[in-house]
Order: C-alpha cells, then structure tokens, then sequence
C-alpha cells in the first residue's frame, strides 16, 4: 500500500522549484534502478513506483541514461559514477533479447526478459535509443562503443507498413505489427533516428505521411495536436533534440508548435480551477494521467 503523502504549503521561488522537481527526477532514475552489479538486469529501471514492482520499461531506461549527464553535471553524481552506470546499463542492453534491434516494452528488472507478454516498441525503443546515443557522446570510451553498437543494429525499414509508409507501433510475436503513427504525438524522435541510421535507415517519406491536425484552445495560437493532448507528447523529442529555429518544407516549427500547446495546457487549467480543485492557475498542464479532462480543440479560425 502506498503511503499517504500530505502537501505542505511553501514559499518558494521558480528556481527552488525548478530545483527541486529536477533533484527529485534524477532520485528516481538513480534510486530505482538495478544496482546489483552481479544481476543480468543491472541498470534496468523501474517503469513507475511504488507500483508494477519488478518492472522495468526500455524508455524509462533511455530517460535514466540521459538522467546520468543531468547528475554529473549538476554534481549529484561524480563523472565516474556516472560512467560506471552507463556502462554496465549499456552493457545489459547489449545482451538483451532483441527483435531486429527493437527492444520489449517491458522487461523483468533483475532478468532483463521480457515481461507481460509486452509488445516490441518502436516509441519506448526510440527513447531508449536517446538515452544510449546521449551517454555515448557525453562519456566516450566504452561507453560509446556500445551505444554505437546498439544503435546501428536496428533495423528501421522492418518496423515501417511498406503501404502506409508509417511506422508501426507494436510487435508481438503472437500478433504480429499492431497500430499505425498516423497521428501527431511524441514520435518526432523515431524518424530522426531512422534518417540518421549509418546501417539501416528510413527516407523522409513517413514523416510527411502522418497526419497533422491543427485546432486551438479558446482564442489561442493554433497549432497541431496530438491524439489525446497529453501535455508529454509535445515534449518527450525536444528532450533530446533542439528544434528551435528548425522548420520543415511544410513550413512547420515543431518548437513553437509545442510552446503554444503547453500555453493551451496552461489556459485550460486556469479555465478549470472552479470545477477541479487539483488544478489551476499554479498548474502547467495535463499529462497522460489526465487524458479525460484535456482540452477540445477548436479548428482554427478560417481553417
């Protein structure tokens, strides 16, 4: 069961804040993971806590890598630890049961086998690869290597419906590819990966191909939205990859498109204050807990 937790006022200033949620990140991602060095699972991270004990997920994985250059360099951790962990990690993801490079959603945090009868992701092995390529650049050494190494592995062309021209969402063994990303969310980072991929890259014909849908929030700047309007869809790519000043031959900037999101999110909870007390104008938006009480969007004006 887990234990109760009562909020406690404070004063504080946005720094402390910042501070704090950031300290508070990087405790989990250090804290929950396999630290028995002698154990195949070593540097697997759980997918949530106090819940699903014994469950680790690849993309909480790819967020703890890229949480250990958050730490060194904030000196929560010295560099050497951070390099240990990122090498025995790396280690473990090297010798894990693969399909075409593409890792299990979910995984046995002390085995490293796949758990749940869980499908092979094409997002969650996306931000994993975050994590590997972020660590590998950052430590060097050994550590490079083996990013390299599990990076070039993956086989992009298997994972993409040759008639569609998008990825898919899921593998299972059992079912074979499940869903399409045919939608705007939080996989700008998968066609990056698959354009830059030395061994087995993707044109840029599947990031053309999904579809883009463009509303507004009240009187807002419109901008295209993600399926449900979980506020990390518009965040979990911009972890990794700079896209300011970036804009495509459709005439996108995926960062200004997020930045009047998260504003969206931001009047929307503002707008709700009388009717849910857990948010308001403190509030900053609405993730994937809250994907009932996001806002509906509104076609733009004259679109």
């Amino acid at each position: 069961m887990a234990p109760s937790v009562t909020p406690v006022p404070v004063t504080a200033s946005d720094d402390e804040i910042i501070a704090y949620e950031l300290r508070a990140a990087f405790d989990f991602f250090w804290e929950q993971a396999n630290t028995d060095p002698a154990s195949p699972g070593y540097g697997l991270i759980r997918d949530r806590y106090p819940g699903s004990a014994g469950i680790a997920s690849i993309a909480s994985v790819g967020f703890g890598l890229t949480a250990l250059i958050v730490g060194v360099e904030r000196g929560f951790i010295t560099r050497e630890q951070g390099y240990e962990r990122a090498l025995g990690t790396l280690q473990t993801l090297e010798r894990m049961a693969l399909v075409e490079g593409f890792y299990y959603h979910f995984v046995d945090i002390k085995t490293g086998q796949r758990a749940w009868q869980s499908e092979v992701s094409s997002i969650d092995t996306a931000i994993l690869l975050m994590g590997v390529l972020a660590v590998g650049q950052y430590f060097g050494g050994e550590v490079q290597t083996l990013a390299t190494t599990i990076y070039e592995r993956v086989d992009w062309p298997w994972f993409l419906d040759p008639d569609r021209q998008m990825f898919y969402m899921a593998f299972t063994p059992e079912k074979g590819f499940s869903g399409h990303w045919d939608f705007y969310a939080e996989q700008l980072m998968l066609y990056v990966l698959a354009a830059g991929s030395p061994t087995h890259p993707v044109d840029e014909t599947p990031y053309y191909t999904f579809i883009r849908h463009e509303g507004r929030y009240g009187a807002g700047e419109p901008f295209i939205h993600s399926w449900f309007g979980s506020l990390f869809t518009y965040q979990f790519s911009h972890a990794w990859i700079d896209f300011r000043g970036l804009v495509d031959r459709q005439g996108v900037d995926w960062h200004q498109n997020s930045v009047a999101a998260s504003r969206a999110h931001y009047d929307f909870a503002v707008a709700m204050d009388a009717k849910y007390t857990t948010i308001g104008p403190t509030a900053w938006g609405l993730t994937a807990r809250w994907t009932r009480n996001t806002p509906r969007l509104a076609p733009p004006r004259g679109g």
